[in-house]
């Protein structure tokens, strides 16, 4: 099980957020879905763990472009704010908070604070060292900690969120703390990559280099095996469809620009290999009646040359700009499941322009690609026809082993909340659900079944 935690952020106060192998979002408009897709990934992009930079061009769309868009607008605080993310596996909790104060208009992480076992590494920015050029000095404090193997992650990141939140000098039980020299950024990449050769000569003295390089690196692996790397990211609205499409296009989009090239590009560079990609692409087009077959019409044999994307429907072949346009908002997200297995997926709301046969077919799909892949899946969506297609099919597949949640998020006078509902193994809801959840989806289809 994986957790996100966030405090004093978009709405969010003290909120630990769970997360399965496949996660359904749902949710009133405004309540924090795409807030919280945003800040997971930025929190785990390698722009953050490597570098510190909580904002960047990949980031920005959604997160805003400054400390004052993050911060919660209704808190009393607004200097500073809390996230962090973990695992809880078989008891074995790992976990690693950071604080965010304003710098230069931007969030500045001014500590980080993680555990896997028996110790807390704290590394803070101390306000009252540094140099005349106004770089900070860092300070590493390690703190005895004796979480027992079977301690609740809620204990554990109230204890990391109290230690967070706490000057060093009232940490209790610090088993060693160390203070590097000034520099330049937040050494988040120092404080995962640890190298023993950094750490500070009496560290070597006193024979504690190799211990707490062990400790952290432990920690850095633990960080960099969670299923974090590779991400495709679906918005809400996709490119347009257009008539013709010329030269060529790398860079990934979130828009799914970028799919036309791709898909002309698999059709030039082998075959075979487009034959079982069309095959896939082509199931769910009659599944959902939205297409027999996706074709390229090629105007001259290159990778750079003019193309077209036509539909076939009825045998007959019509350009994608002509058919109905949930056609060309679905291709994109379809294209993303069918060639990037490996990769993290965040959807968000793959039923716009579809009508309810197709939103129910992409549920299916999204459950033949659930099984196929070993990364986390994370669908923001409105259609309860998308939800309850992949609970129908995990009832009759008793094979199948994946964790479903439904997140539901809610929004009261104190801000944003989420609370997770399990999807069980017969495809049924937990009993374990909150009252406005059951009040509206279920109360909603009783008495629909009551006309």
């Amino acid at each position: 099980m994986r957790y996100l935690y966030l405090d004093n952020l978009r709405g969010f106060k003290d909120q630990l957020i769970p997360f399965s192998d496949i996660n359904f979002f749902v949710g009133e408009n405004s309540t924090g879905k795409t807030s919280v897709l945003s800040i997971f990934k930025a929190l785990t992009s390698r722009d953050f763990l490597h570098h510190g930079y909580l904002m960047s061009p990949r980031t920005t769309e959604y997160l805003g472009d400054s400390f004052d868009s993050l911060v919660s607008v209704n808190s009393e605080n607004k200097t500073s704010f809390t996230a962090g993310f973990g695992s809880d596996i078989e008891g074995d909790v790992f976990f690693v908070l950071f604080r965010f104060i304003q710098k230069d208009d931007q969030p500045w992480v001014s500590r980080a604070i993680a555990t896997e076992g028996s110790e807390i590494f704290s590394l803070e920015e101390l306000s009252e060292a540094g140099t005349n050029d106004g770089r900070p000095a860092y300070n590493l404090t390690v703190i005895n900690n004796k979480f027992k193997k079977q301690t609740k992650i809620r204990t554990i990141v109230n204890t990391l969120n109290k230690t967070i939140n706490s000057t060093n000098k009232n940490v209790r039980n610090p088993k060693s703390s160390v203070q590097f020299d000034p520099i330049d950024v937040f050494p988040l990449n120092l404080f995962f990559s640890l190298h023993a050769r950094f750490l500070p000569l009496e560290l070597h003295e006193t024979g504690r280099s190799t211990e707490l390089y062990e400790n952290l690196q432990g920690i850095r692996r633990t960080i960099f095996n969670l299923p974090f790397a590779a991400t495709s990211w679906s918005a809400p609205i996709r490119s347009k469809p257009q008539s013709t499409y010329t030269g060529s296009l790398t860079q990934f989009s979130s828009e799914g620009a970028h799919f036309p090239f791709e898909f002309r590009k698999a059709f030039i560079s082998s075959k075979n290999e487009f034959k079982e990609y069309q095959r896939k692409l082509n199931h769910y087009g009659k599944a959902s009646g939205l297409f027999d077959s996706i074709e390229v019409k090629l105007y001259e044999e290159s990778l750079s040359g003019p193309f077209e994307i036509n539909v076939v429907l009825s045998h007959n072949q019509v350009n994608l700009k002509h058919v109905g346009y949930g056609v060309s908002q679905i291709l994109p997200i379809m294209h993303e499941l069918i060639s990037r297995k490996d990769h993290r997926m965040f959807l968000q709301q793959p039923e716009v322009h579809l009508h309810p046969r197709a939103q129910a077919a992409f549920g299916e799909i999204l459950f033949e690609f659930s099984k196929q892949s070993e990364q986390p899946l994370f669908i923001e969506t409105h259609s309860d026809f998308i939800i309850d297609r992949f609970r129908l099919c995990i009832s009759k597949d008793r094979k199948y082993k994946k964790n479903v949640s439904v997140l539901f998020f809610s929004r009261d006078e104190s801000g944003n909340k989420v609370s997770e509902v399990k999807v069980e193994s017969d495809g049924s809801y937990s009993e374990n659900q909150p009252e406005e959840f059951r009040e509206f989806f279920l109360n909603e289809a009783i008495n629909i079944l009551a006309i």
